[in-house]
């Protein structure tokens, strides 16, 4: 007897699993993972791309809490993680069929997260 058997979803709309991986402290990583359905992934997805293009070194998540943002962020015991560590998606269609989804990093331009820094800097 089988102690478990795989269901094939019954989705009528993709599924988008997004998981942030960040490091709260000295190698504390801490998970925040959310669904998005297809309409909802696309409102956010600019915003993942610029995650990891424009924020992704060490310590640079720092900066990325104190723009406006729509994701849901890892925040550790101490609050605010310091570096990203991965950011891992994937996609379910309405099929069942898993994918994994890779992000097009030459979309966003990070100058632009400079220029924003300094507009905020000047008022």
């Amino acid at each position: 007897m089988n102690k478990y058997k795989l269901i094939k979803p019954a989705n009528k709309e993709k599924i988008f699993t997004v998981s942030i991986v960040a490091d709260s402290n000295d190698g504390d990583y801490i998970t925040s993972t959310e669904i998005y359905n297809e309409s909802e992934f696309e409102e956010i997805v600019e915003e993942l791309i610029t995650l990891k293009k424009c924020y992704g070194d060490s310590h640079e998540l720092e900066d990325f809490y104190n723009t406006e943002y729509n994701i849901d962020m890892p925040f550790g015991e101490g609050g605010q993680c310091h570096s990203l560590s991965y950011i891992q998606i994937h996609c379910i269609d309405e099929d069942g069929r898993y994918y994994d989804v890779e992000l097009n990093l030459d979309t966003v331009n990070c100058e632009d997260k400079y220029k924003e820094n300094d507009s905020e800097m000047e008022e």
